[in-house]
């Protein structure tokens, strides 16, 4: 019989012939040993982590003693760490901690996710987990001292040790619908939905627990009072969820009344998880979406405030300093207030232009340009000479705002519903008008002199198209004349020191006896109608003389035609006309000297 024990130092001689075999499956198979190193930290987020030296020593535990009395490596076995993570979650699936033959450990986290987890590790070899080795068959039995520890021969006692994955606040993110668009004057606007899959930036616990907020700012807009409720985005779930990816934000604004244009929004959503120093490289700024909010412009109707009260300007003037003639007519801002919409900050840009319509079309004549309004209010017009507004009544026209909208807006429609511009031209009375004929030279006691109707001549009570004789003061205006007398030779010429001038233009006079000599007369027609300001009842002044001269010849004459001989006959239908007889008086003599003055007069009666 051979016995095999399971130490050398216990061999037990059984009988005579019976022999020991020693041997490699002679020896006894023990716990192989290690020495475990420390827990791990780590920052979450940084993926593979080693090959760093975890442990030491390790042995099979089958070799002898060292000098620490601790069993040392027989070379004959193969070993192997096993490891065991309680939390696998924490690492990817290829990535859970694992340690070499060389005691290098390596693992790779998985991303956004952090932790502790305990981890286990066993060094097995490659012998019987059993004392016992070999088999009964064979003759040869092996007897161990005592049992393993742990039971398993072919493995060590398990070494724990943590891995503590430190949290990092990972930047929350979302996605968004993007632009949009709203027409002008839309109510209160919650865009359900606008922003979806919202994550706080990992699906760990301490991600998960985080409040989220959104933070929306209009960067760039065309209009700046575009919102009268700004941008916002609310979050319809609270964050405090395992499964915050599912929840979604509505994109709340108001666009102000009357407003459009486009506003470039930045939008960001942060979390209340803070930061450390260990995470600053990981996290990062927040990430930004950028995106547009349109409010499409409607054609507002234009508006305006007029000037209500009616415009009072004279006949051929636009303020009482005025002179005479025709004046233009400029009033600033009779429109003020004027805007492209119906809000005050108006924002459309659009041109503008005023339409005025007479309200009684015959109105136009009284002006030689009729009334206009420009963009900025101010009315401008020009008047006909003479024209006035006493026989017509105020001048109304319709005032309305248009815009070059397409269509176009109209401050006011229909337009006779629009408000009036009034104008009234209170008449003046024009000074009249006359030519005044030639000088008169008359002889030494001539007596009376009348040159009939046509001394003074284009006798009219105002210019040409004036409207004498339909205004206050005006009608049924008389014409006379203003005549100042001066003599010249120191005496009077004149009975009365008088000359005068009919209505007619008839210069009348009549001479003192045995009197010669020349007056210098002035004469300035006028009229009966008012005599201003602002008009004026004066007409021009015009000078000339009446020369009386000494009468010393008796002229002598014949004549061609005579009473009952040779008379001048006209046919009492013939059309008048002026005619002509040369010749009519001849042998023009005087009767002393033979010969007569060469400035002649001669009366008929």
């Amino acid at each position: 019989m051979i016995i095999r024990v399971c130490s050398l130092l216990s061999l037990l001689w059984v009988g005579v012939g019976d022999h020991f075999m020693v041997g490699q499956r002679g020896l006894p198979n023990h716990n192989p040993l290690f020495r475990g190193g420390p827990d791990i930290t780590v920052v979450e987020g940084q993926g593979v982590w080693g090959a760093h030296t975890w442990c030491f020593d390790p042995v099979d535990g089958d070799g002898p003693l060292d000098m620490n009395n601790r069993p040392t490596h027989s070379g004959q076995q193969s070993l192997t760490f096993e490891v065991i993570t309680a939390d696998p979650s924490l690492f990817t699936t290829n990535g859970e901690p694992r340690i070499d033959d060389n005691c290098q450990l390596t693992f790779e986290l998985r991303d956004k996710t952090c932790g502790s987890t305990t981890v286990s590790v066993v060094l097995s070899d490659d012998g019987n987990p059993n004392c016992v080795d070999g088999l009964p068959s064979s003759g040869v039995l092996f007897i161990c001292p005592g049992a393993c520890t742990p039971a398993d021969c072919s493995k060590s006692a398990p070494v724990d040790f943590s891995i503590d994955v430190i949290c990092c606040n990972d930047p929350p993110y979302f996605s968004n619908v993007g632009s949009v668009i709203y027409p002008e004057d839309s109510p209160l606007i919650q865009h359900r939905d606008w922003a979806f899959s919202i994550s706080p930036g990992g699906t760990d616990t301490f991600e998960t627990s985080q409040m989220l907020t959104f933070v929306v700012e209009v960067v760039q807009s065309t209009n700046p009072l575009l919102f009268s409720i700004p941008p916002s985005i609310t979050i319809n779930q609270n964050m405090g969820n395992t499964n915050p990816s599912g929840y979604t934000g509505d994109l709340v604004f108001e666009p102000a009344p009357g407003q459009c244009g486009i506003a470039t929004v930045e939008a960001w959503v942060i979390d209340d998880g803070g930061s450390n120093n260990a995470c600053q490289m990981m996290s990062g700024p927040p990430k930004k979406s950028i995106f547009t909010i349109e409010i499409t412009c409607d054609n507002d109707d234009p508006q305006f405030t007029s000037d209500p009260d009616c415009i009072v300007i004279w006949e051929d003037h636009w303020t009482l300093s005025s002179g005479p003639g025709v004046e233009p007519f400029s009033q600033p801002n009779w429109a003020t207030n004027i805007f492209a919409d119906d809000q005050i900050g108006t924002r459309e840009m659009q041109n503008l232009f005023f339409d005025l319509v007479f309200e009684t079309p015959s109105d136009e004549i009284l002006f030689l340009n009729t009334p206009e309004i420009d963009s900025t209010g101010r009315l401008t017009f020009q008047l006909n000479d003479n024209a006035n507004t006493f026989a017509t009544g105020d001048v109304n026209l319709y005032v309305r705002l248009r815009d070059d909208g397409d269509p176009p807006g109209y401050s006011c429609e229909p337009i006779t519903s629009c408000p009036i511009l009034c104008i009234r031209v209170n008449p003046v009375n024009d000074p009249p008008l006359a030519t005044c004929g030639p000088n008169i030279v008359v002889c030494e006691n001539s007596g009376i002199f009348s040159d009939g109707n046509n001394w003074a001549t284009n006798l009219m009570v105002g210019p040409p198209g004036s409207r004498e004789g339909i205004c206050p003061g005006c009608e049924g205006q008389e014409l006379f004349f203003d005549v100042q007398i001066t003599p010249t030779g120191g005496h009077d010429l004149f009975v009365n020191n008088r000359v005068s001038i009919t209505s007619e233009g008839t210069l009348q006079f009549e001479l003192l006896p045995n009197v010669v000599g020349t007056a210098q007369i002035t004469a300035r027609v006028l009229d009966t109608g008012d005599q201003g300001p602002p008009g004026s009842n004066e007409g021009p002044i015009c000078s000339f003389f009446v020369a009386v001269t000494e009468a010393k010849t008796d002229i002598s004459y014949e004549m061609t035609h005579y009473s009952g001989i040779n008379p001048i006959i006209v046919d009492e239908d013939d059309p008048p006309a002026l005619t002509d007889y040369p010749g009519f008086l001849f042998n023009i003599v005087a009767t002393q000297g033979g010969v007569a003055p060469a400035n002649l007069i001669f009366r008929v009666e």
